[in-house]
């Protein structure tokens, strides 16, 4: 019956991996990226860094209002203004002669000559409780106030600028170099353009957040600030919402002010923010990530976690172990390896060795041939973390143990790779004959991964008197994948036909590759994005090598279902292979996207989006019960992750004491190169 079945998909599959069509690559151009720094000033008075507002004069100084006066950024280092020292300032300006006006509670004041005067208040005698004020073109004041909108020019007695009671209380006034006017409000944004246009902005045309407190502009983009975050709106339409501390010292924005040459300098209750935006290239942003590797996750050759003593602050790094030490290690071998067969480089064939070794390392340390561990630590600084431990026969080592499938897959995938693109002599040798340990471990112990105590770990397990058998109708689809390109990839790099033999048994006597069909499982409440990585890991490694033009097209079956998935999350990683094993574009340009929007700000920061009013809520929770939003938000915008987190998760984060480690972004990246999806000039 099943080889009737892969018959027929023979004939409708087309041709073979071998004679796929050719795939037109993106080419990637420089972008902007985005870097972030927090400008505090230093000094014994909290309040100093409470920021009111924020301003430049034409030297290209930066002038902050706060609780405690006002203060300078001058030659890279706070000054005060002593005029203004300890008192509580509002508002400040420059006008078009370079002159600061300052607004200290109801008075205004300007610099001239070199010491600040009292302005006459005879155009503002009209007006109480000012709560926002800016001089446009003209030296014409614009103040906001809780009975409205008023204008004062110098020839003209205050006036009010008509009767938008359902802007009330306004919060924000800016003029646009266009003549556009801007109004922020509790409710949104509204624009007057120059044809009398009035146009709401809110969130359901795609405002994150609707608390709007200040406004700023460039040629090309409105920036607003609100009471959680500040938001960027570019002329084509498209919205970018900046909050938490990857970007913000504190999400409250009470104002902004933009150089020049478009940096953004944000003022929040707890400081000022600068954001910045460098011409750069993916490939010189894989160097951003190879930095931060070697400076806080290589512990003993693997790629491993950090943790931060107090938060945000990267000098308190602390390497730790980690469960899957050896799956977070292979991602970054394999990009080493895919780096080292696109440039050549030296760099990257000895990282790639290095990685290997450390790898090769969690199946010798324990003793057990073919037997896998998480991860090893050195006996003096082993701390319990929970899991099962054990001591080496050297009695310097504690090694993990109950080894899951995550781990299996990191190491097929990885082997294969170094085999293919770095392996030269002696370490084809190596790799060939550690394979043959592994998945002789698992065939002589019934397709499971047999740990210290006799018994299968919980998750490595891939035999058909489990997995055909509905106690693991959830998992069986993906596990029956992740077997068949471990003895795939095991022929491969060994020559045995054992395991070609074995791959033939489990497909045409046990249905393995009709059970991948359905790999992905998209039952509510069961969807677990961590298996995305655990299927697409071995596509790969199986559409490397599997070339059975009975087998192949059930194999693109599984695939295609899979990518129709996955499609919408926008994943690199997923689009390339998918690219590859299917010999089609798929995705590249969103690829190339979220490469892009790749933070470079890696620490764990607590982000929340549950609040933002462009959100289209799931109804349905995830599967750990938690809110997610209907489409993936950027990865500058969610929690940071790797490419098994949730994209569709609107909050999360460890509060600053975590950073990731960026190979989620170098493996893609090399992989798009080394296939030629993406090309790029270096």
């Amino acid at each position: 019956m099943l080889k009737n079945t892969l018959l027929v998909l023979s004939l409708c599959a087309g041709c073979c991996l071998t004679c796929s069509p050719y795939i037109e690559p993106v080419e990637v151009s420089p972008f902007l990226q985005e870097f972030q720094s927090n400008l505090l000033i230093d000094s014994p008075a909290e309040s100093c860094n409470n920021i009111n507002a924020v301003c430049m004069d034409e030297a290209g100084n930066v002038w902050a209002a706060t609780a405690c006066g006002i203060w300078v950024y001058r030659d890279s280092c706070w000054k005060e203004e002593p005029f203004f020292a300890g008192k509580a300032v509002k508002g400040i300006h420059f006008d078009e002669h370079n002159v600061p006006w300052v607004l200290w509670g109801d008075e205004i004041f300007a610099k001239k000559n070199g010491s600040w005067h009292k302005q006459e208040a005879k155009p503002l005698d009209v007006l109480e409780h000012i709560e926002k004020s800016f001089i446009g073109e003209n030296n014409t004041l614009w103040v906001g106030t809780p009975e409205g909108i008023f204008i004062s020019t110098p020839e003209a007695r205050t006036k009010q600028l008509g009767n938008y009671l359902v802007f009330l209380p306004n919060q924000a006034i800016h003029t646009t170099a266009t003549g556009d006017v801007w109004i922020g409000f509790r409710g949104g944004a509204v624009c007057f353009d120059m044809q009398g246009i009035r146009t709401l902005y809110t969130g359901e045309n795609g405002l994150p957040y609707e608390d709007i407190r200040c406004i700023a502009s460039t040629n090309d983009a409105i920036w607003f600030g609100t009471s959680r975050g500040a938001i960027k709106f570019t002329l084509d339409g498209a919205w970018k919402y900046y909050a938490s501390k990857r970007w913000l010292p504190h999400d409250q924005v009470n104002d902004m002010a933009i150089s020049a040459d478009g940096t953004i300098w944000i003022a929040t209750s707890q400081g000022i923010s600068k954001i910045e935006a460098r011409n750069m290239t993916l490939f010189e942003k894989t160097r951003i990530y190879e930095d931060i590797i070697e400076k806080r996750h290589n512990r003993h050759g693997l790629v491993s976690g950090s943790r931060l003593l107090s938060p945000g602050d990267l000098s308190t790094n602390m390497l730790v172990d980690n469960d899957n030490d050896g799956l977070w290690t292979s991602i970054y071998l394999a990009a080493e390896c895919f780096r080292y067969a696109v440039t050549r480089s030296d760099e990257a064939k000895q990282k790639a060795i290095r990685s290997y070794e450390a790898m090769e390392r969690l199946e010798r340390i324990n003793g057990r041939s073919g037997f896998v561990s998480r991860s090893f630590i050195e006996v003096e600084k082993f701390r319990e973390t929970g899991g099962e431990w054990h001591l080496s026969a050297d009695k310097k080592w504690m090694w993990k143990g109950d080894t899951s499938s995550d781990e299996i897959v990191g190491h097929y995938f990885a082997y294969t790779l170094f085999y293919d693109l770095v392996a030269e002599d002696d370490y084809k040798n190596r790799v060939s004959a550690l394979v043959e340990r592994i998945t002789d471990h698992i065939l002589d112990n019934n397709y499971c991964m047999i740990d210290l105590d006799g018994l299968p770990t919980r998750w490595a397990v891939w035999c058909p008197d489990s997995l055909n058998t509905p106690s693991w109708f959830i998992e069986h689809g993906l596990n029956s994948l992740q077997i068949l390109a471990f003895l795939r990839a095991a022929y491969h790099v060994t020559g045995k036909e054992r395991y070609l033999n074995e791959y033939r048994n489990l497909i045409e006597n046990y249905g393995y590759a009709q059970n991948m069909v359905n790999q992905k499982i998209m039952f509510p409440g069961e969807i677990n994005h961590s298996d995305d990585e655990l299927a697409f890991l071995p596509y790969y490694t199986l559409f490397s090598y599997a070339d059975e033009q009975e087998y192949v097209p059930i194999f693109r079956q599984s695939m295609e279902r899979s990518w129709k998935y996955e499609a919408p999350e926008k994943c690199p990683l997923w689009n390339f292979i998918a690219s590859f094993a299917l010999q089609r574009s798929l995705g590249l340009e969103d690829a190339v996207e979220s490469l892009e929007r790749y933070p470079v700000d890696l620490i764990t920061w607590t982000i929340q989006n549950s609040q933002r009013a462009d959100m289209r809520i799931d109804p349905r929770a995830d599967r750990f019960n938690n809110p997610q939003n209907l489409t993936v938000l950027p990865p500058d915008e969610r929690p940071a992750m790797k490419w098994n987190g949730n994209p569709y998760q609107l909050d999360g984060g460890g509060g600053g004491y975590g950073e990731d480690d960026g190979a989620a972004f170098l493996l893609p990246y090399w992989m798009g190169r080394y296939h030629k999806f993406i090309v790029e000039s270096e």
